[in-house]
């Protein structure tokens, strides 16, 4: 086996030309025939071969494979919008590939469009949160923070907590920070399809999800 792989590496073939040619003898007594003199050399009716070496083809090709398989891993996730979150995930990135200047900006205004009011926003460092909003029937709250990046990428969390009085303050606990969960009927799996509802009208941009 290992002289044939070593030999497939300079492989080579050898291609017919598929022309045809006339006979010389014919062509020869049709000259003097017709009195003609000083003519072109017949060719010669032998068939033509090139000779091509496969090695630049072998690698062109692996070339071309690699870069086809890059596109259709590429075009399917573009296709698919986003990937599914996991458990434990605490942000969502959304891939804008505008500047960070124009994502944060669109980002803010389709917040707003979505009915949440802003409450902090900085534009020189690309931050802004949002006013609390309460899901009665969790019995809880929570708010958007934004990061944009410099390239567009916006990086979503969310902060949420209970709405019961705590005891011994007489006040609700302190936010913290949302990670993803898989149960239906969960806090964690409501919050997410709050933020979704945001994130999926945004528009059609890759979605990514960390901790």
């Amino acid at each position: 086996m290992g002289e044939q792989d070593r030999g497939l590496d300079n492989l080579e073939f050898y291609l017919l030309s598929p022309s045809r040619n006339v006979s010389s003898v014919g062509l020869e007594h049709y000259f003097d025939r017709v009195g003609v003199t000083g003519s072109s050399p017949v060719r010669s009716t032998n068939p033509t071969f090139y000779k091509i070496n496969l090695l630049p083809v072998q690698k062109s090709l692996r070339l071309l494979l690699i870069f086809w398989l890059l596109s259709i891993s590429a075009n399917k996730l573009w296709a698919q919008g986003r990937q599914d979150p996991y458990p434990g995930c605490s942000s969502i990135l959304i891939e804008t590939r505008m500047s960070g200047a124009a994502a944060f900006g669109s980002w803010s205004r389709h917040i707003e469009s979505q009915g949440l009011r802003l409450d902090r926003t900085d534009p020189t460092l690309l931050q802004l949160n949002t006013l609390p909003v309460s899901i009665k029937k969790m019995n809880c709250e929570y708010f958007i923070e934004s990061k944009v990046t410099d390239n567009g990428t916006i990086l979503v969390q969310l902060n949420w907590r209970t709405l019961t009085t705590d005891s011994t303050t007489n006040r609700p606990p302190s936010f913290q920070k949302w990670t993803y969960a898989a149960e239906k009927k969960s806090v964690a799996f409501t919050l997410y399809n709050e933020i979704m509802r945001v994130v999926d009208t945004y528009g059609n941009y890759l979605i990514w999800y960390s901790r």
